[in-house]
């Protein structure tokens, strides 16, 4: 371990805690006060979010590459400026035409920084222990979730909406832009020394993972990888698991439900407080998922992948029929965000696995395309089904928890048959 492979993890963590985090975790702070501003429904705020998923769809083989053909600083950098930038603009919205585009622009950014970077340098720069270090930098969305939503609502309660936008917009340009331009080299070559761990592994062959991706040049080819039941397999569980995290973010409001309902019989501002504990449980429970989550996956990465699915079970368990007793529902929350670092963790440290190294980028690139689909309707779906019953969205979950949990060992089986060669 150099301080060149130190370099790429500390770029990670921070490009993580500042404007990924910014794009993706803090929205819903503003989605009352910017729809009040601008005089429209806060279902057309919600749009917005959509808009940003959907471009990740779209842009993410685009995103791919970028990052196989051109010097990761320049990307990597580029898309830390755009982002930054697009938050700081947002403090000067007069339209709603302008938070659409908004949302657009920062999907573009955010597909390279969210669902690419990391996947994309740890697997260049080690060779082991990869998803553990995916797990350290990407856990910093939780952080800076739990962080800048603080922040944004002191910031708007002293000012307003727009100053939060833009003090944003600085900080993440400030906390992202210096390490992507120093830190960073798109191949440990370019600094003179090795992916991290190559040669114990090589040596060694400690595991069924290690075997596979020692050799930088050897894999399954990205033609091969996409005709393969293991990358339909893949793809459409964590889809589908990627849709199903969106309702952790709801468990606050089912929590208010319970309330109206009379199944916590307690004061307004305890209720309130209440809420607030699960989203707080489920936000530490998400960071610290994620670097277990990776710990485990490198290990064995059909373990980790159960432990996640069953914590999300449990966790539904634990909200629904604990509903009288605070201390289950956290517990609930706990549990739900262990289950929420699956797509982030599992979906590279199981393509890494299943097909190695040789065309990885290209082949994750296709992935983090797919996974973005269902996410980009399921707020809306979800919310619409809880509105209805919370037992009939809990049960959805469930099933489809389950289904994934199936496939996702389904895959892992066929992955086996899978023919790694070298370029």
């Amino acid at each position: 371990m150099t301080r060149y492979h130190l370099g790429i993890v500390i770029t990670g963590i921070l490009c993580c805690l500042g404007p990924t985090t910014m794009i993706f975790n803090t929205w819903s702070i503003f989605m009352v006060p910017v729809s009040d501003a601008l005089g429209v429904g806060t279902g057309a705020f919600s749009v917005m979010p959509s808009l940003i998923f959907l471009t990740c769809v779209v842009a993410a083989p685009l995103g791919g590459k970028l990052m196989d053909k051109f010097d990761a600083r320049l990307v990597l950098t580029g898309a830390c400026v755009l982002a930054s930038a697009t938050i700081f603009c947002c403090g000067f919205m007069t339209e709603l035409w302008q938070l659409y585009l908004a949302g657009i622009l920062e999907g573009l950014a955010g597909v390279i920084l969210m669902f690419l970077m990391l996947p994309t340098m740890v697997n260049r720069w080690f060779a082991k222990n990869v998803a553990t270090v995916i797990g350290i930098c990407v856990c910093m969305t939780g952080v800076g979730g739990a962080i800048w939503v603080m922040l944004g609502g002191v910031i708007i309660v002293a000012a307003d909406w727009r100053m939060a936008y833009m003090a944003f917009g600085v900080i993440a340009l400030v906390m992202s832009a210096p390490a992507t331009l120093f830190l960073v080299r798109s191949y440990p070559e370019d600094r003179g020394v090795k992916p991290y761990g190559i040669e114990s592994l090589g040596q060694k062959q400690e595991s069924h993972l290690a075997a596979k991706v020692s050799d930088p040049t050897k894999g399954v080819s990205a033609k091969i990888a996409f005709r393969s039941p293991s990358f339909i397999l893949l793809v459409l569980s964590m889809s589908l698991l990627n849709g199903a995290l969106q309702v952790g973010n709801m468990l606050p409001t089912y929590v208010y439900w319970l309330g109206d309902t009379g199944a916590l019989v307690m004061e307004a501002s305890a209720l309130v407080i209440a809420a607030s504990t699960v989203g707080l449980c489920l936000q530490a429970a998400q960071a610290f998922g994620k670097v277990s989550l990776g710990f485990v996956s490198d290990r064995n990465v059909t373990l980790a992948y159960g432990i996640a699915l069953v914590s999300g079970l449990v966790s539904l368990v634990c909200v629904k029929f604990g509903c009288g007793i605070l201390a289950v529902v956290y517990m609930g929350g706990v549990l739900y965000g262990i289950f929420y670092a699956v797509v982030d963790i599992l979906t590279p440290a199981m393509s890494r696995e299943f097909f190695g190294s040789r065309e990885y980028t290209k082949i994750y690139a296709r992935i983090a395309s797919f996974i973005n689909i269902v996410p980009a309707f399921s707020t809306a779906f979800f919310g619409t089904l809880s509105s209805i019953s919370w037992d009939l969205t809990f049960g959805v979950v469930a099933v489809i928890q389950v289904s994934c949990l199936i496939m996702g060992l389904l895959a892992v089986k066929f992955s086996k048959n899978l023919p790694h060669t070298s370029e």
